[in-house]
């Protein structure tokens, strides 16, 4: 009993403050207005798998609506809330559903889900897909009076693009920026820089290629 009495009676002061602290943190929550409101809610993926690729054509936000107290939704509005889709447990390709109550979304205390548009995410994964894409210079500016493209060498002649199966198979052939010929004459070295115009598609390596030209004269 009387080490029961000491640790009751140690510190005391602070004690009574931090449960008074509680109380009133306890009392501030319970008297706030609750409510409703509606999140745009950005939607995270983690865990996808490294030989598959998300297709981009899909939604990438929900709304969705939570009911607590008024200061923790005005928390959330200020902070803002995102939810994250776990692939851990997807191994294929193909389509995958899922519940968006059911996502990671870290609501803070006494917040709750009630629902979301849409309420679920159908979500389409690809094979990723590693292709070599010839590269072809793109030339600008008028040649010398006289003179015309004789011949080009791009060094490498190809570069690997990585990307979802759907979009490499439309790709046939990567540019570069453009090299200005004006005013050159014979055999002349450039660098550039390669493009890709589909945003979902990637080079693996640098897309940095030689181009050597040959201006010759006409005859």
């Amino acid at each position: 009993m009387r080490r029961l009495r000491l640790f009751l009676t140690r510190n005391l002061g602070l004690k009574v403050l931090s449960l008074a602290a509680a109380v009133t943190l306890w009392a501030y929550t319970a008297t706030q207005p609750r409510m409703e409101r509606a999140f745009d809610v950005g939607i995270e993926y983690v865990n996808v798998p490294a030989t598959l690729e998300l297709n981009p054509d899909q939604a990438e936000r929900v709304t969705m609506i939570l009911h607590g107290p008024r200061d923790r939704l005005d928390e959330l509005a200020g902070n803002g809330l995102s939810a994250e889709v776990d692939f851990s447990d997807i191994f294929s390709a193909g389509e995958h559903t899922f519940n968006v109550q059911d996502l990671r979304m870290n609501l803070p205390l006494n917040v709750h889900f009630v629902r979301a548009v849409p309420s679920q995410l159908r979500l389409m994964l690809e094979n990723r897909v590693r292709r070599e894409v010839a590269v072809q210079p793109r030339f600008v500016g008028g040649y010398q009076p006289g003179y015309s493209l004789g011949s080009f060498t791009v060094d490498p002649p190809r570069l690997v693009v990585v990307g979802p199966e759907s979009r490499m198979a439309l790709l046939d052939q990567v540019t570069t920026d453009p090299i200005d010929l004006s005013g050159e004459i014979g055999s002349k070295r450039f660098q550039a820089i390669a493009y890709i115009p589909d945003p979902y598609l990637r080079f693996e390596g640098p897309p940095t290629v030689t181009i050597e030209v040959t201006l010759r004269r006409r005859d």
